[in-house]
């Protein structure tokens, strides 16, 4: 088969991914059954959207694996100026981020854009304090490489700032209670 009359043009996206752009001459209508050529599109429902104010977002499938070349798109929006505490609860992804990662970017009350990308193990462990001005949204991008292999799942907990601090201050308190004991319990929390 002779490719002489098809165009070819490779088109990098903001990923780095490369895309193979086919242009065929309208006599070959055929061109996709001859040569086998075969084009896959990946939707995911849970993989777009505006988020509640608090909740754990996971990755598409979790805890299992990522569709591969998948690109999900979520947004935090506020009304008010608002601090946000994110905390890794697992991640599988590859430490150099080639294969895919946690991207949040917000524009900070000093009106500088910010970025953090979380792409590995080590990104466990200490929250991540983010503040958002006023009417902004803080948006948070995942995308997956083409190999499972490298790992491709994530479970990110965020919470606003007074539940962020209320759940530090949580405090237990241990009773032993016979089977005719009565316990009334009443816990009183002051929020700045």
């Amino acid at each position: 088969m002779s490719f002489r009359n098809y165009k070819f043009r490779a088109i990098k996206d903001e990923f780095f991914y490369v895309s193979l752009v086919v242009q065929t001459p309208e006599s070959a209508s055929d061109f996709v059954q001859r040569l086998g050529f075969k084009i896959s599109v990946f939707s995911h429902e849970d993989c777009t959207g505006i988020l509640p104010p608090e909740g754990v977002l996971t990755s598409p499938n979790y805890p299992g694996p990522s569709p591969l070349y998948s690109y999900c798109h979520w947004t935090l929006a506020t009304k008010k100026t608002t601090t946000i505490w994110f905390s890794v609860l697992d991640i599988d992804i590859k430490e150099d981020c080639e294969a895919g990662g946690v991207i949040l970017s917000w524009t900070s009350v000093n009106g500088a854009e910010q970025e953090k990308i979380f792409c590995h193990s080590n990104s466990t462990g200490k929250p991540l304090k983010v503040s958002i001005q006023q009417n902004q949204a803080l948006t948070i991008s995942f995308r997956t490489g083409y190999m499972w292999s490298s790992g491709s799942r994530f479970s990110i907990q965020y919470l606003r700032e007074y539940a962020y601090q209320l759940r530090q201050k949580l405090c237990s308190l241990n009773l032993s209670l016979t089977r005719q004991s009565r316990l009334r319990a009443v816990y009183f929390v002051k929020l700045h």
